[in-house]
Protein backbone atom coordinates (compact mmCIF):
# COMPACT_ATOMS: atom_id res chain seq x y z
CA UNK A 1 0.00 0.00 0.00
CA UNK A 2 1.23 3.32 -1.04
CA UNK A 3 1.64 5.76 1.62
CA UNK A 4 1.11 10.01 0.47
CA UNK A 5 3.60 11.82 1.99
CA UNK A 6 1.87 15.17 3.88
CA UNK A 7 4.72 17.57 2.26
CA UNK A 8 3.48 17.38 -0.49
CA UNK A 9 -0.13 18.40 0.09
CA UNK A 10 1.15 21.27 2.21
CA UNK A 11 3.26 22.25 -1.17
CA UNK A 12 0.33 22.28 -3.12
CA UNK A 13 -1.79 24.46 -0.60
CA UNK A 14 0.93 26.42 -0.76
CA UNK A 15 0.45 26.87 -4.71
CA UNK A 16 -2.87 27.02 -4.55
CA UNK A 17 -2.79 30.18 -1.79
CA UNK A 18 -0.19 31.87 -4.43
CA UNK A 19 -2.73 31.42 -7.30
CA UNK A 20 -5.27 33.34 -5.30
CA UNK A 21 -2.90 36.16 -4.02
CA UNK A 22 -1.77 36.68 -7.28
CA UNK A 23 -5.34 36.43 -9.06
CA UNK A 24 -6.82 39.10 -6.82
CA UNK A 25 -3.19 41.69 -7.47
CA UNK A 26 -3.91 41.01 -10.84
CA UNK A 27 -7.59 42.36 -10.76
CA UNK A 28 -6.67 44.79 -8.29
CA UNK A 29 -3.98 46.36 -10.92
CA UNK A 30 -6.30 45.99 -13.72
CA UNK A 31 -9.33 47.38 -11.92
CA UNK A 32 -7.00 50.70 -11.16
CA UNK A 33 -5.11 50.59 -14.58
CA UNK A 34 -8.66 50.74 -16.30
CA UNK A 35 -9.91 53.71 -13.77
CA UNK A 36 -7.27 55.64 -14.74
CA UNK A 37 -7.43 55.30 -18.14
CA UNK A 38 -11.31 56.32 -18.42
CA UNK A 39 -10.97 58.77 -15.89
CA UNK A 40 -11.98 61.54 -18.35
CA UNK A 41 -14.67 59.83 -19.98
CA UNK A 42 -18.17 60.84 -19.35
CA UNK A 43 -21.32 59.53 -20.35
CA UNK A 44 -22.54 61.53 -23.61
CA UNK A 45 -25.82 63.71 -22.76
CA UNK A 46 -28.50 62.06 -24.91
CA UNK A 47 -31.19 65.08 -23.39
CA UNK A 48 -31.89 67.15 -26.62
CA UNK A 49 -32.75 70.22 -24.61
CA UNK A 50 -28.87 70.07 -23.57
CA UNK A 51 -27.26 69.19 -26.44
CA UNK A 52 -29.27 71.08 -28.93
CA UNK A 53 -28.75 75.17 -27.83
CA UNK A 54 -28.89 76.55 -31.82
CA UNK A 55 -31.75 78.29 -31.86
CA UNK A 56 -32.58 77.66 -35.76
CA UNK A 57 -30.85 73.97 -35.66
CA UNK A 58 -28.88 72.82 -39.20
CA UNK A 59 -30.84 70.30 -40.78
CA UNK A 60 -28.82 67.39 -41.92
CA UNK A 61 -28.33 66.94 -45.54
CA UNK A 62 -27.05 64.13 -47.70
CA UNK A 63 -24.67 65.79 -49.90
CA UNK A 64 -24.26 64.59 -53.60
CA UNK A 65 -21.66 62.94 -55.91
CA UNK A 66 -20.80 66.38 -56.99
CA UNK A 67 -21.10 68.41 -54.08
CA UNK A 68 -18.54 66.06 -52.32
CA UNK A 69 -15.87 66.67 -55.59
CA UNK A 70 -16.66 70.09 -55.44
CA UNK A 71 -15.73 70.72 -51.77
CA UNK A 72 -12.93 68.33 -52.13
CA UNK A 73 -11.36 70.37 -54.84
CA UNK A 74 -12.13 73.68 -52.71
CA UNK A 75 -10.45 71.87 -49.76
CA UNK A 76 -7.53 70.92 -51.94
CA UNK A 77 -7.27 74.79 -53.62
CA UNK A 78 -7.58 73.28 -57.08
CA UNK A 79 -11.36 74.84 -57.82
CA UNK A 80 -10.99 77.79 -60.10
CA UNK A 81 -13.68 80.14 -59.78
CA UNK A 82 -16.06 80.26 -62.96
CA UNK A 83 -18.83 82.82 -63.72
CA UNK A 84 -22.32 80.97 -63.55
CA UNK A 85 -23.64 79.94 -66.76
CA UNK A 86 -26.41 82.02 -68.73
CA UNK A 87 -29.83 80.41 -68.47
CA UNK A 88 -31.86 79.85 -71.03
CA UNK A 89 -35.13 80.71 -69.43
CA UNK A 90 -36.51 83.80 -70.38
CA UNK A 91 -35.79 86.06 -67.27
CA UNK A 92 -38.78 87.52 -65.70
CA UNK A 93 -38.39 91.98 -66.73
CA UNK A 94 -39.69 92.36 -63.00
CA UNK A 95 -36.59 91.02 -61.55
CA UNK A 96 -33.26 92.83 -61.67
CA UNK A 97 -30.32 90.78 -63.06
CA UNK A 98 -27.12 91.32 -61.54
CA UNK A 99 -24.36 93.32 -63.02
CA UNK A 100 -22.10 90.21 -62.50
CA UNK A 101 -21.92 86.76 -60.56
CA UNK A 102 -20.06 83.67 -59.65
CA UNK A 103 -20.40 80.49 -58.39
CA UNK A 104 -18.10 78.02 -56.81
CA UNK A 105 -17.42 75.83 -53.85
CA UNK A 106 -21.45 76.01 -53.01
CA UNK A 107 -21.90 79.77 -52.75
CA UNK A 108 -23.24 82.01 -55.12
CA UNK A 109 -22.03 85.49 -55.35
CA UNK A 110 -23.86 88.43 -57.17
CA UNK A 111 -23.17 92.26 -57.65
CA UNK A 112 -26.70 94.03 -57.57
CA UNK A 113 -26.01 97.39 -58.04
CA UNK A 114 -22.79 100.08 -58.44
CA UNK A 115 -24.21 103.28 -56.90
CA UNK A 116 -22.27 106.42 -55.99
CA UNK A 117 -23.54 108.43 -52.71
CA UNK A 118 -21.20 111.36 -51.87
CA UNK A 119 -18.09 110.67 -52.45
CA UNK A 120 -17.87 107.29 -51.87
CA UNK A 121 -18.71 104.42 -54.08
CA UNK A 122 -21.24 101.62 -53.17
CA UNK A 123 -21.32 97.86 -54.16
CA UNK A 124 -24.78 96.42 -53.06
CA UNK A 125 -24.08 92.28 -53.10
CA UNK A 126 -25.85 89.25 -52.48
CA UNK A 127 -24.64 86.06 -51.25
CA UNK A 128 -26.69 82.11 -51.29
CA UNK A 129 -25.23 79.37 -49.77
CA UNK A 130 -25.68 75.84 -50.90
CA UNK A 131 -23.27 74.20 -48.94
CA UNK A 132 -24.66 71.40 -46.42
CA UNK A 133 -22.71 73.21 -43.25
CA UNK A 134 -22.89 76.86 -42.58
CA UNK A 135 -20.55 79.68 -44.29
CA UNK A 136 -18.57 82.09 -41.73
CA UNK A 137 -18.67 85.17 -43.72
CA UNK A 138 -17.30 87.99 -41.07
CA UNK A 139 -13.36 87.33 -41.37
CA UNK A 140 -13.82 85.38 -44.36
CA UNK A 141 -15.32 88.36 -46.95
CA UNK A 142 -12.35 90.44 -48.15
CA UNK A 143 -12.21 93.36 -50.51
CA UNK A 144 -9.09 94.04 -52.66
CA UNK A 145 -8.12 96.59 -54.79
CA UNK A 146 -6.85 95.08 -58.35
CA UNK A 147 -3.33 94.77 -57.31
CA UNK A 148 -4.61 92.58 -54.80
CA UNK A 149 -4.38 94.37 -51.47
CA UNK A 150 -6.89 94.07 -48.80
CA UNK A 151 -9.10 96.96 -48.19
CA UNK A 152 -10.40 98.64 -45.67
CA UNK A 153 -13.75 99.15 -46.61
CA UNK A 154 -16.97 99.96 -44.35
CA UNK A 155 -19.14 96.89 -44.67
CA UNK A 156 -23.50 96.84 -43.77
CA UNK A 157 -25.63 93.87 -43.73
CA UNK A 158 -22.80 91.08 -43.50
CA UNK A 159 -24.06 88.68 -40.98
CA UNK A 160 -21.80 86.66 -38.60
CA UNK A 161 -22.41 83.51 -40.89
CA UNK A 162 -25.30 82.14 -43.51
CA UNK A 163 -26.67 79.03 -42.47
CA UNK A 164 -27.62 75.95 -45.46
CA UNK A 165 -30.10 77.08 -47.95
CA UNK A 166 -30.41 80.79 -46.83
CA UNK A 167 -29.35 84.25 -48.75
CA UNK A 168 -27.99 86.99 -47.69
CA UNK A 169 -28.68 90.17 -50.01
CA UNK A 170 -28.20 94.09 -49.85
CA UNK A 171 -24.55 93.84 -48.58
CA UNK A 172 -23.32 97.05 -49.00
CA UNK A 173 -19.70 97.87 -49.14
CA UNK A 174 -18.61 101.47 -49.41
CA UNK A 175 -15.39 102.40 -50.90
CA UNK A 176 -13.47 105.50 -51.90
CA UNK A 177 -14.61 107.02 -55.45
CA UNK A 178 -10.89 107.10 -56.52
CA UNK A 179 -10.14 103.41 -56.39
CA UNK A 180 -10.71 102.12 -60.35
CA UNK A 181 -11.07 98.47 -59.85
CA UNK A 182 -11.68 95.87 -56.62
CA UNK A 183 -12.55 92.32 -55.79
CA UNK A 184 -14.70 91.15 -53.73
CA UNK A 185 -14.21 87.27 -52.96
CA UNK A 186 -14.42 84.69 -49.71
CA UNK A 187 -12.09 83.06 -47.75
CA UNK A 188 -11.97 79.17 -45.55
CA UNK A 189 -11.36 79.51 -41.79
CA UNK A 190 -7.68 79.81 -41.41
CA UNK A 191 -6.92 80.28 -45.44
CA UNK A 192 -6.22 83.67 -47.19
CA UNK A 193 -6.44 82.71 -50.49
CA UNK A 194 -10.30 83.04 -51.72
CA UNK A 195 -12.31 80.21 -53.04
CA UNK A 196 -14.60 82.36 -54.38
CA UNK A 197 -13.82 85.46 -56.06
CA UNK A 198 -15.37 88.43 -58.30
CA UNK A 199 -12.85 89.89 -60.09
CA UNK A 200 -12.50 93.50 -62.05
CA UNK A 201 -15.66 95.09 -60.63
CA UNK A 202 -15.02 98.64 -62.01
CA UNK A 203 -15.81 101.98 -60.19
CA UNK A 204 -16.01 104.63 -63.09
CA UNK A 205 -19.25 104.27 -63.51
CA UNK A 206 -19.59 105.15 -59.65
CA UNK A 207 -19.49 108.98 -59.70
CA UNK A 208 -19.62 111.39 -57.12
CA UNK A 209 -23.17 113.17 -57.35
CA UNK A 210 -21.89 116.72 -58.15
CA UNK A 211 -22.78 119.32 -55.62
CA UNK A 212 -25.06 122.21 -57.75
CA UNK A 213 -23.54 125.33 -57.60
CA UNK A 214 -25.46 128.26 -56.37
CA UNK A 215 -25.16 131.37 -58.49
CA UNK A 216 -25.08 134.13 -56.38
CA UNK A 217 -27.97 136.65 -56.13
CA UNK A 218 -27.72 139.96 -57.84
CA UNK A 219 -26.56 143.18 -56.43
CA UNK A 220 -29.33 145.13 -55.83
CA UNK A 221 -29.21 148.78 -58.06
CA UNK A 222 -30.20 151.92 -56.71
CA UNK A 223 -32.66 153.75 -58.12
CA UNK A 224 -31.74 156.68 -60.39
CA UNK A 225 -33.56 159.17 -58.94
Amino acid sequence: MVQSKPWIGVITLGFMGLALVAGGVAGWLGHRIGQSALSKVRQPVLSPAATNTNDNPEPFRLLTEDAVIQQVEVLMGTSQVTPTAPTAVRPDPNIRLPLMAVQEGGVYLALEQVEAIGNQAVLVLRLQNERAVAVQLQRQFLVRDDQGNILEAEIEGLPVQLAPGNQATAIRVKLPVGLRKVRVGLTEAGQTIPFIEMRDIALEQAQPTPTPQVSPSPAPVDPIN
